[in-house]
Formats: structure tokens, C-alpha cells, sequence
């Protein structure tokens, strides 16, 4: 399994997909995790332009158990798709009897799982019959970069430096695919901070005894923990640990929220984009934008130097290396979960709910407001790299430019092989479509999705279409 991914051109756009949850089976905690996983770019294209004649390392095989819903979720026109075959290969390969049938299950831990046993299929570990033989796979390195590792992974390291004599410890690598950050200490760090600079301080927050080994210590407890990152992430993913599964209090969720969104944007050192504002005393609110919330990452962890990549022709100013938006957030409430997907082709939140899929407009002030009326605490947070996605982007249009000019649509090259020109037919049927839309069969229910709105259309068995002003369920045709 290479971690190596083609470039897509025109960045095929993913199917908006329900999940079923029939009750008693208290699937939403591995609902949200294959809607998150499908919905990361990075991880959806380097899964489908896999190789899938592997051997199974385990029975049943969690590869194969993924594969299948990554299937259905192309090509199903049933449009809700069980995750069955996930759930018992979690059951059956978790020995910690985290995962039983029809019992609620965490869903970071859920993600932790699959991403360690793609790791461990891709190194051909022996089948693991315990933890102990998993994490011990994660040893052994993944060369070229499995897909857990190529889209997650971030190569961490700590060490110990000294204030006062500049020594240091040994370096102390961690192979971190999940960044994991507690609540109850986050909301002690000073709020008025950029997010960044909260993280900064988290890890920074306990001192430690001076390292130097070579002559007397410092006295006291000089040495702070500097943390570094080596690996640029495609994804970066972070995990806010609450001290219970429920309990926590509206106060407590909206100022969480309120520091998720105080990162510094676009440019270090600048204001931002969202911030406080009184409002009558001790209450704040968040100032609306069109866009998520982001973070500079090299703000928050130590992070080489950036590599001299030319992008001289690029037409706009690309972002900095180290800029990550919010596209992702696995949300729960007492023993159910939810995810929220933060769309760049439409520029909305999408809200995925089991089998209600619903469109919450563009608004991170809507994600918040939704949060609180339902009482869900945000958990796993997924955060792509700006830059990577929009260097793509560009080289995509770029070579498709370039195949256009080589095999224009007159000649009689066959260029079916790289799909250049059929994909550019597809796009003018959507357009075509978009203006247009056929009537839908009988008892369909399907959405299009429109760059400025999700709109439900129903067949009532006459051959009128109407628009549904709040739909109950949303889902793609």
C-alpha cells in the first residue's frame, strides 16, 4: 500500500452518503468516523487508487471491511449504507472488548483502531491476536508511507531544554497519528490567546529538572518541554479528551468552541478572524465569517524549515506552509455522535447525522449555534493543509490544461486512458444538469447540491418536483 497519491484531476467531488443506525445497534460512534474518513480528501483518494489484491493479514480483514463501504458509498444507489461489516471487524479484532455488538463504543478510539491496523496490514505484520502485537507493528516503520501514515502522520519528538545552561535530553519520538489535547487544561490556558499560542503553553505548562548530564544540574526545576514536528501532516488530527462522556456544561462547550475559532488565520502575527466581544458583562460571541476556522501550526509545535518549493506559477498567493483549516469535527452528546464537514467546492457545513444529512449553510456562528441547542461536545477535530490542497488543485488544472491543448477533442487520439476528456464532458452534463434536472423516478428522494445551497426535490408520483423548505432527510442522487 503506497502512500504516494495521484494527482485527481478536477478533484472529483465525493457523494453525499447516509449511514444507517437502526435502533439497538448504536453505530453513530463508527458512523461519524467513516463519514469523516471518507469526506478527508487525502485519505478518500490515496484509499481508492490502492491496489486491493493484498493478502488478508487478519480474518475478518478491517482492509477489506473498509474497502467495502468505500465501495458502496461510490456505486450503492440505495443511498444508506450499512456499516456492518465494520463493526464486526472491529468487534472481532479488538480484544480490549471496546467494540461489542450493539453496545456504544468511543469514536476517537474507533479512528485510533483503523488507522493502526491500515498501518499494520501495510508493514504485513502477523495477524495481532492481542494489543500487544498491534502496537508493536507500529514499530516497525512504513516505507513508502502507509495511508494512515502518509495522511496523518507527523513524526513527533520531545525534548527537554534547560532556561538557564541550554541543555537538553534525549529526544523522545513519538509516532503520533492523533494529537491529543484535554479539555479541563485547555480551558485553564488564558483564552485571550490565539489557539496556537494555547497549545504552545499546554505542553509547556509543567517545568522539569535541568538534563545536563555532563556537569552539576541547574538548580530547581529550570527545563521547559519543547515539542517538534518533522513530518508536515496533509491532516492534521487532534482529539479533545473531556474528563466525562457527558456532563459538561453549555458554558464550557461555547468557550471550547470559542477557542477552536481564535486561531490567527491567514497571516502569522495577524488579528484573528474570530474574536471576543462584549456583550452586556461577561458574555461573548463570535464574529460571523465564510470561512472555517484555522491555525498555524508552526505556532504551536516546532516545525523545520519550510522546503523551497517553486510556485512561481501559480496565479494567486498561495497560503503558508504550516496554515491548517478546520474541515472535519466529530461532535457527541450523552451516547450519540454526530459530524460536522466543512465542503471548499460549496463552501457550506454539511451536519451528518446517521441517516439525516443536512446542509447548515457556510456560517461557523450556524456549527455553533447547532452545537449548543443540541448540547454536543466537539471531540475529534480534522484539519487539512491549505497549502497541499491548493498546490493540487492548481497543478490539476494545469495538467488539465495542458492535455486539452495535446488532445483536443477534435483529434482522434484515444485519450479514454488518463479520463481527461470524459471528465470534461462530465462536468458540462452537470452544468447542463444543474440547469435542468430531470424529473426523478417515483418514490426517489434525492438532493442537488448547488453552489450556494442544498435543495431536497420529491416526486409525489404526478411528475411535479417542489421544494421541501425543511427537509427531513438528506441524501444523494
Amino acid at each position: 500500500q503506497n502512500g504516494a497519491r495521484p494527482v485527481i484531476i478536477n478533484h472529483w467531488q465525493p457523494t453525499v452518503q447516509r449511514i444507517e443506525n437502526p435502533f439497538g445497534s448504536n453505530s453513530c460512534f463508527l458512523n461519524v468516523i467513516i463519514q469523516a474518513l471518507w469526506h478527508v480528501r487525502p485519505f478518500r483518494e490515496r484509499f481508492l487508487a490502492l491496489d486491493f489484491t493484498h493478502k488478508h493479514k487478519s480474518d475478518p480483514c478491517l482492509f477489506c471491511a473498509l474497502n467495502f463501504i468505500f465501495t458502496a458509498y461510490r456505486f450503492s444507489p440505495d443511498h444508506i449504507i450499512p456499516p456492518n461489516h465494520l463493526r464486526v471487524a472491529l468487534h472481532q479484532l479488538d480484544k480490549e472488548n471496546r467494540f461489542n455488538l450493539g453496545e456504544m463504543a468511543d469514536a476517537e478510539e474507533a479512528l485510533d483502531l483503523i488507522l493502526k491496523w491500515l498501518h499494520s496490514d501495510a508493514v504485513g505484520r502477523a495477524p495481532a491476536t492481542s494489543s500487544e502485537p498491534l502496537q508493536l507493528s507500529l514499530d516497525t516503520p512504513c516505507s513508502p508511507p502507509c495511508i494512515s501514515h502518509a495522511t496523518f502522520g507527523t513524526e513527533q519528538c520531545d525534548l527537554r531544554v534547560c532556561r538557564q545552561c541550554g541543555a537538553t535530553s534525549e529526544p523522545q519520538p513519538a509516532d503520533s497519528l492523533i494529537y491529543r489535547v484535554y479539555a479541563s487544561e485547555l480551558l485553564q490556558v488564558d483564552a485571550g490567546l490565539p489557539f496556537e499560542t494555547q497549545l504552545h503553553q499546554l505542553y509547556q505548562a509543567q517545568a522539569y529538572s535541568c538534563p545536563n548530564e555532563q556537569a552539576d544540574p541547574c538548580p530547581g526545576k529550570p527545563a521547559l518541554l519543547e515539542r517538534w514536528i518533522f513530518s508536515m501532516p496533509e491532516i492534521w488530527c487532534t482529539d479533545i479528551v473531556w474528563p466525562t462522556r457527558s456532563g459538561a456544561s453549555e458554558a464550557q462547550v461555547r468557550e471550547i468552541l470559542l477557542r477552536i475559532a481564535s486561531g490567527r488565520g491567514e497571516a502569522s502575527g495577524s488579528a484573528p478572524r474570530w474574536h471576543r466581544q462584549s456583550q452586556g458583562g461577561n458574555k461573548s460571541s463570535m464574529m460571523p465569517s465564510g470561512k472555517p476556522p484555522s491555525v498555524r501550526l508552526g505556532e504551536a509545535v516546532r516545525l523545520p524549515a519550510a522546503e523551497n518549493t517553486d510556485h512561481s506559477n501559480s496565479l494567486a498567493p498561495l497560503p503558508p506552509y504550516d496554515l491548517f483549516s478546520l474541515i472535519g469535527m466529530v461532535a457527541y452528546s450523552g451516547s450519540h455522535y454526530v459530524f460536522f464537514h466543512y465542503t471548499f467546492d460549496y463552501q457550506t457545513w454539511l451536519l451528518f447525522n446517521d441517516s439525516r444529512v443536512t446542509n447548515l449553510g457556510g456560517n461557523w456562528e450556524v456549527v455553533v449555534n447547532e452545537m449548543l441547542r443540541q448540547g454536543w461536545q466537539p471531540t475529534v477535530l480534522f484539519w487539512e493543509n491549505d497549502l497541499k490542497r491548493l498546490v493540487e488543485q492548481k497543478s490539476a488544472s494545469r495538467e488539465l490544461a495542458e492535455s486539452m491543448q495535446t488532445h483536443p477533442a477534435s483529434s482522434s487520439t484515444d485519450v479514454a486512458m488518463d479520463g481527461l476528456e470524459e471528465k470534461q464532458q462530465s462536468a458540462l452534463d452537470e452544468e447542463q444538469a444543474e440547469e435542468e434536472p430531470p424529473p426523478p423516478p417515483p418514490d426517489h428522494r434525492g438532493i442537488v447540491l448547488l453552489p450556494a445551497d442544498v435543495v431536497e426535490r420529491k416526486h409525489d408520483g404526478t411528475g411535479v418536483r417542489r421544494r421541501v423548505e425543511e427537509p427531513d432527510v438528506f441524501c444523494s442522487c
